[in-house]
């Protein structure tokens, strides 16, 4: 089932609510079983119940944000060759959000479970080693999709999806990370002082690397930026369980134009040739710092010349 755009402000209601009521015990269990690097120090059930508000707060103070399948896809190929450069706070859409992308940006197999990453939270997050301040980054994956996949394989019956659909949120907590914000590179660092190490996704980019590509594409002239708002029978559910309904921003790509420009050269040309998308870095005056801007493809020559270089063509549609 695909997350639309005015679901989110209900998701996002039903994770605050499981987070509250069973956050504490989730992460009590993380601890125990050494998947929580990134903890505050001190007893188990007290970190576990840090943790819990702290999520809990995240989503509650998030903006919501809904990323179309084609910037999706986009992000997930610039991701692969983001050039290096350091995140500080402008760089942030808003300082909390709650992102969901229509479809899934990445599947892991664990102990034979799939698992699609899907949406993502973030926050302000404020360490020792981290001067400038830093964000937490919080992954989940989508519950309809892992029920379907492991009742594909046949490691689910109808009984046991039931059970689980009611005992899960729509988005379920899956893994995190912290960023620091910096001017000069600055590792990210666990609770204990060490490196950490960003989820890798194949080998082909770490998520923290998808995330800011997302965060830079989104401000980047090539989206789309519209708002929708919950219909009418889910605004008077909100309200309800007190709950005011929020505007979700949709991240669109515009459909690129295709260039003939020659540049500044005498030079006649007689073909078309493609330009592949790439990374260039632009220089912001107000801010004084480079930031990766990024150069859809397109085709460059004279309209109506034949194509040459036989390169597949990343299109863009809508």
């Amino acid at each position: 089932m695909t997350i639309r755009p005015q679901d989110l402000p209900e998701i996002r209601a039903d994770v605050l609510h499981w987070h509250l009521q069973h956050g504490p015990a989730f992460f009590d269990i993380c601890i125990r079983a050494g998947k929580m690097d990134i903890r505050p120090a001190g007893p188990t059930h007290e970190a576990a119940a840090y943790l819990a508000k702290a999520e809990a707060d995240r989503i509650m103070r998030a903006d919501l944000y809904w990323i179309d399948a084609h910037m999706a896809e986009l992000a997930m190929t610039a991701a692969e060759s983001l050039p290096e450069f350091t995140l500080m706070p402008e760089d942030l859409p808003s300082p909390h959000g709650l992102m969901v992308f229509e479809k899934p940006v990445y599947t892991y197999i664990e102990d034979g479970r799939q698992t699609h990453l899907t949406a993502v939270a973030w926050g302000p997050f404020n360490y020792e080693n981290f001067p400038y301040g830093g964000t937490w980054i919080s992954w989940y994956s989508d519950r309809e999709t892992n029920l379907e996949a492991e009742a594909n394989v046949g490691s689910l019956g109808n009984t046991e999806k039931r059970i689980m659909r009611a005992a899960l949120p729509a988005l379920s907590y899956d893994q995190e990370e912290v960023y620091p914000f910096s001017p000069a590179p600055l590792p990210a660092r666990t609770s204990r002082g060490q490196e950490a190490q960003p989820f890798s996704l194949d080998g082909r980019y770490r998520t923290s690397e998808l995330l800011r590509v997302s965060w830079l594409l989104m401000q980047q002239p090539l989206a789309d930026v519209s708002e929708v708002e919950p219909d009418r029978a889910a605004r008077k559910r909100l309200r309800r369980a007190g709950r005011e309904p929020a505007m979700v921003r949709i991240i669109g790509l515009r459909r690129p134009k295709s260039s003939t420009d020659h540049g500044n050269s005498d030079r006649e040309y007689h073909h078309q040739w493609v330009v592949r998308g790439h990374w260039r870095q632009q220089w912001h005056p107000k801010r004084e710092v480079h930031r990766p801007v990024w150069i859809a493809p397109h085709i460059k020559g004279p309209e109506g010349a034949p194509l040459i270089g036989g390169e597949k063509v990343y299109a863009l549609k809508r």
